[in-house]
């Protein structure tokens, strides 16, 4: 099992799950008043959504500096998630998606500290994300 990424950049730490959707069919679909059936022109196949979540962790010598890095992370990653760039992603299983835009990135939940020693902390948080695959391989 791999860590997901997107554009070569980490979108997890630990547990990462992901679940690639089905492309979309493009047709255009009509029913034609006196005829049985449809008439259906296809379009070939349109977008995937990729749903991907897993937990978030970084350390620190503090507990406010690991939930400060954590947070700073979150916002970086959400910065990928600005309608322009495209890359490859990189799922859980090793399958290489390309032409794919991340969605939304987001907390799933509140920030944990943990402390490992007294100076010591990690903090985590599960996070999830949404990719879309603009063209999919099929």
């Amino acid at each position: 099992m791999s860590i997901p990424t997107f554009c070569g950049t980490q979108l997890f730490s630990l547990a990462p799950r992901d679940v690639p959707g089905s492309p979309r069919i493009r047709a255009y679909v009509e029913s034609l008043p006196g005829v049985d059936g449809q008439f259906v022109q296809p379009g070939g196949i349109g977008a995937r959504t990729i749903r991907a979540a897993g937990l978030l962790s970084g350390s620190n010598m503090t507990a406010e500096l690991a939930a400060a890095w954590i947070k700073q992370k979150i916002r970086d990653l959400q910065a990928l998630a600005d309608g322009r760039t495209v890359g490859k992603y990189l799922g859980v299983d090793g399958h290489v998606y390309s032409n794919c835009m991340l969605q939304t990135y987001q907390a799933a939940g509140n920030v944990r500290v943990v402390g490992n020693s007294p100076t010591s902390f990690t903090a985590y948080v599960a996070c999830r994300a949404i990719l879309v695959q603009l063209t999919p391989d099929a």
